[in-house]
């Protein structure tokens, strides 16, 4: 009786045979164990490596107005280990690098985006690192239709009609729908010059591209300009402190003022408030107190004319001046 111990990886096995039979079935057999000694090693391997990072996956955020946030551990693959870092391998805008939290609001383009997530000093990882690939969509922000604007103002950015919270993505194009493109300037066309425009309705459209699965998409702003209020041109009249004012008890303010719009507002604007303003729609005053009460001096009443829309821009004041003295 012959004993032969075959060592095949890491385990023993014990064969015991008749030596000729022995040389019988290793002449037989060659292939077969000559694969059995390829395979147990492996089959057989005493420590096995984790994915300590889990595994990378690809994701998509077409519609970041409604889902600010992306949790990038949730979405690894596998069962990833926690304590690791977070790093950018396109922008940090919004990353948190130790929860992986991301804030698609602070992305201002949409893209194809990728995201590390390392576990270090962990000698038992086959692999210490997995990938997320972000595809954001772009974001065109929210249609106005009652945009409005005065006359008089030159250059306006279309972006402020259009939202915010989040804003719109900046890799868009705006366009004019009812005017010439050429009154559109600056990056993504995003400047109109109202200096060159009549009052009146004009319509303006802005897209954004797509990226992977996520499409393009637009927003639309309706934009009035409207006519600059105006609150006409004053005189001042100059009173003599000893002339009669009795009849000028009950003095129409008005009447110091030319090519005003209507429908504005009063107020008393003078050094020291003379109280002649009751409310703002007060336009008289009593001229022959104020010279008793006050004696000679300047007083001003001012004249408002606001926008009728309450989101125009501006206003125009004028202010009127009595000098209560003679030369």
């Amino acid at each position: 009786m012959v004993v032969i111990n075959l060592s095949l990886g890491d385990n023993s096995v014990l064969m015991n045979c008749n030596f000729k039979s022995m040389l019988n079935k290793i002449t037989l057999n060659q292939g077969t164990l000559s694969i059995l000694f390829l395979l147990l090693p492996l089959l057989y391997s005493p420590s096995v490596k984790a994915q300590c990072a889990g595994s990378d996956v690809s994701v998509s955020n077409c519609s970041k107005e409604n889902d600010q946030f992306v949790d990038l551990f949730d979405v690894l693959g596998g069962t990833p280990q926690s304590g690791g870092t977070w790093s950018s391998n396109d922008q940090d805008s919004g990353l948190d690098a130790v929860t992986g939290m991301l804030d698609t609001y602070e992305i201002v383009t949409g893209g194809v985006f990728e995201y590390t997530y390392s576990i270090n000093g962990d000698n038992s990882c086959a692999d210490n690192t997995a990938v997320v690939t972000l595809t954001l969509g772009s974001y065109a922000g929210s249609d106005n239709d009652n945009a409005v604007v005065c006359a008089d103002t030159e250059l306006i950015n279309l972006f402020q009609f259009s939202g915010g919270d989040p804003s719109p993505t900046i890799d868009g194009t705006w366009s004019s729908l009812t005017l010439p493109d050429d009154v559109l300037s600056g990056a993504n066309n995003r400047f109109l010059d109202v200096s060159g425009v009549s009052p009146g309705r004009y319509d303006f459209m802005y897209t954004v591209p797509a990226y992977g699965n996520c499409p393009a998409t637009t927003s639309s702003v309706s934009l009035e300009v409207a006519k600059t209020s105006d609150s006409g041109t004053s005189t001042e009249p100059v009173l003599c402190e000893s002339a009669d004012l009795s009849a000028l008890t009950n003095y129409n303010l008005r009447d110091a003022l030319t090519g005003e719009d209507p429908n504005g507002t009063w107020s008393d604007t003078s050094t020291s408030t003379t109280n002649e303003i009751s409310n703002p729609g007060d336009s008289r005053i009593n001229i022959e107190r104020l010279n008793t009460t006050f004696g000679p001096g300047t007083y001003s009443f001012t004249y408002t004319v606001n926008p009728n829309q309450s989101n125009l821009l501006g206003q125009r004041d004028h202010d009127q001046h009595f000098n209560r003295r003679c030369d």
